[in-house]
């Protein structure tokens, strides 16, 4: 008896479009053997899609149904600007009108000439063996019928979101502002939440390894130093290094960001202040909370190994009586002290600051070439498949260098072959090209590479991009695999380098 391949799977109940697609594209009549004790006759079942019922496939279709349209309906929740919503429904609109015609003639009846059918084996005389045409009919009818719930369930979406104003949008949940930010109300939010809020000790949490980062098994941490390890293997020859985070270099770059967004709040609160009793007020008000702030970091215990903590507050007030010390109180004990060495408090002027901008700057920045023609180039080709509907401009901003406005995210929307996550691989290896022809200004090897691209992008939901250093390593063994994704990346590259 010839040995006959079996498909012993069931197709996957997917969230994603794309794949519920391929559920009724790839339509087959497939022969499944059934063995028998031997001398008796050969037999069989034929199944399509591999189901053996068309109750079975049915069932998977209606799977499928309630859960692409629970994932479309989120996704069009998460799109805030009415346009993106738009244009998001259409797409798939579209696509459910190719579909659609798929299963019907010009006549409207429904036929199976479109579809490929076949039976996997390698026996003659299974090969005998078709499914009648009444009951092809049925499977056929069933996935139409899919269809058009689908086409029905998308243009009730697209009514809807067409009626409604921008303004009475929802806003998504990864648009929300964060609570503890510095805000024009409250310039020392952070400030208040690091240090009387305990935020210091939650951004510790976050900083050690997750679970499954243990698990990828390439990280170690010491809790002694507060030092995470990851092992890490050079693309090009191999060999496996060892990079270092500490929480203290993290720390210190987020308190040069807080201190910076503090500083400019205070400055447009005062600004748009209409009276001088109201600046009077907000300066005093902000300095008392300096104040505070600085005595808790110095007698609490739990701060002894986070004196830094101390030293964004000090600069603020410094700064406050030294650019505005007009409006400021009588300078207390610890201003005293932070003044004997700065210029006379009431000079209109600001100093350079005790806390130094960070040596480098938060977004890349183009080494060769024409910068603007550089990031044209590179966003005609990622806002087509790799970035979400995100201006020239906007993009520009990313190899500018400096730092980026508080809510600036792109975000990288080139997803893995089974369409659940975010590809990560391939921005990894699009900064690989561009740092290894020089274009910008860091070496792919650079642990401030990964700093940064958490920094600009997020992944296809607005949420973080998790274990960048992963993905990292692993890129060694995906490079190998050639993709289309890869291809139109080393055609801009090309372009980029000419």
């Amino acid at each position: 008896m010839s040995n006959v391949y079996i498909y012993e799977e069931q197709p996957r109940l997917v969230y994603s479009f794309k794949d519920f697609i391929e559920v009724i594209e790839s339509a087959a009549v497939t022969y499944h053997q059934i063995d028998l004790p031997e001398g008796d006759t050969l037999t069989g079942e034929i199944r399509f899609n591999l189901f053996s019922s068309i109750e079975k496939y049915q069932s998977s279709l209606k799977n499928i149904f309630s859960r692409m349209v629970k994932e479309m309906d989120e996704a069009v929740k998460n799109r805030y600007p009415k346009l993106e919503k738009l244009n998001f429904l259409s797409l798939h609109i579209t696509e459910v009108a190719a579909l659609k015609d798929l299963f019907q003639t010009k006549s409207g009846k429904t036929t199976h000439q479109t579809f490929t059918f076949n039976n996997l084996t390698v026996d003659e005389q299974l090969n005998k063996i078709v499914l009648k045409q009444d009951e092809l009919q049925l499977f056929l009818n069933a996935g139409l019928n899919m269809v058009i719930k689908f086409q029905r369930h998308f243009d009730e979406l697209k009514r809807n979101v067409e009626l409604i104003k921008q303004e009475d949008f929802e806003l998504p949940p990864s648009m929300n502002p964060d609570p503890n930010e510095a805000t024009y109300d409250n310039p020392l939010a952070y400030f208040e939440y690091l240090i009387s809020k305990n935020g210091v000790f939650k951004l510790l949490r976050d900083f050690k390894p997750s679970e499954d980062e243990y698990d990828y098994g390439y990280v170690s941490y010491d809790d002694d130093t507060q030092t995470k390890n990851y092992e890490e293997q050079d693309l090009e020859t191999g060999e496996w290094d060892t990079v270092t985070y500490k929480f203290s270099d993290h720390l210190y770059s987020i308190l040069v960001k807080q201190f910076n967004q503090a500083k400019s709040f205070m400055d447009l609160a005062v600004n748009k202040a209409e009276t001088k009793k109201r600046i009077k007020l907000s300066i005093t008000l902000w300095i008392s909370i300096l104040t505070y702030l600085k005595g808790q970091v110095e007698l609490n215990n739990n701060f002894k190994n986070y004196e830094i903590l101390a030293r964004p507050i000090k600069s603020l007030i410094t700064y406050l009586y030294e650019k505005y010390g007009d409006f400021c109180p009588e300078p207390n004990k610890i201003a005293q002290e932070l003044l004997k060495t700065s210029k006379q408090y009431q000079l209109p002027e600001s100093k350079p600051l005790a806390i130094p901008q960070l040596s480098q700057p938060a977004m890349f920045r183009w080494t060769k070439g024409l910068a603007e023609k550089n990031s044209t180039t590179l966003h005609a080709v990622l806002n087509k498949n790799f970035i979400q509907n995100i201006e020239l401009t906007d993009f520009h901003k990313a190899f500018s260098g400096g730092y980026p406005e508080h809510n600036y995210k792109i975000r990288w929307v080139d997803m893995t072959p089974n369409g659940k996550h975010t590809n990560k691989v391939t921005l990894l290896y699009l900064f690989k090209k561009l740092a290894g022809h020089g274009l910008i200004d860091l070496p792919f090897e650079s642990p401030e590479l990964i700093i940064r691209l958490g920094r600009i992008f997020q992944d296809h939901k607005g949420q973080p991009l998790v274990n960048l250093p992963q993905s990292k390593s692993g890129l060694s063994k995906a490079k190998k695999e050639f993709t289309h994704a890869k291809s139109q990346l080393d055609k801009v590259i090309a372009v980029l380098i000419e």
